[in-house]
């Protein structure tokens, strides 16, 4: 199973569970018409921290691996962890900080080019958190959707500003692409 077909399995025993979710990282980057090939599945699933089991259940019945006890430390130290399906890496993200909140109320209702309609981040939060990684491939991923996308930039630096310091280099990345892909009239 690929990490496509993956996202569609967890995303329906979420559903099955009333767990609301989205999905990110180059998956989402897909839906929001911007292909880019991936071995792992980044999902947002919006509940508090006593929800774990249930979210650990869920993707379970999925066919994701997790050491629940691995799981439950790294949601009380960094608000994630990561399962695994095969050779697929599967990072869940559960945090109850004021962006993540934000990002459950605008996240989106897309298809892949086939599929289900399933539950994506906005491009504006997926543009916040690869500003926030800001890894080679982030920065990458980030030139593709100024380049194709019309984003609210107010939105994503209110968020930036908000979570990282003044002088940051991500604050920068955020001008010279701003700068070099300027929004369509």
């Amino acid at each position: 199973m690929n990490a496509f077909e993956l996202s569609q399995h967890v995303a329906a025993r979420l559903e099955e569970d009333g767990l609301d979710y989205a999905i990110g990282g180059a998956l989402a980057l897909t839906a929001w018409a911007i292909p880019r090939d991936t071995n792992d599945v980044d999902i947002s699933v919006f509940a508090s921290e006593p929800a774990l089991p249930r979210v650990i259940d869920a993707l379970e019945r999925a066919g994701v691996m997790i050491d629940r006890t691995d799981a439950a430390k790294s949601v009380r130290r960094i608000g994630m962890f990561t399962g695994r399906a095969g050779r697929t890496l599967v990072d869940v993200f559960l945090s109850t900080h004021p962006h993540f909140i934000e990002m459950h109320r605008r996240r989106r209702q897309l298809s892949y080019p086939s599929g289900p309609p399933l539950w994506f981040l906005s491009a504006e939060d997926l543009c916040v958190m690869k500003l926030l990684y800001g890894r080679t491939k982030d920065i990458a991923d980030l030139e593709r959707m100024f380049s194709a996308l019309t984003l609210d930039l107010s939105y994503i630096r209110t968020w930036l500003a908000k979570m990282i310091p003044d002088a940051d280099r991500r604050l920068s990345l955020l001008d010279d692409l701003e700068r070099r892909f300027p929004p369509r009239a």
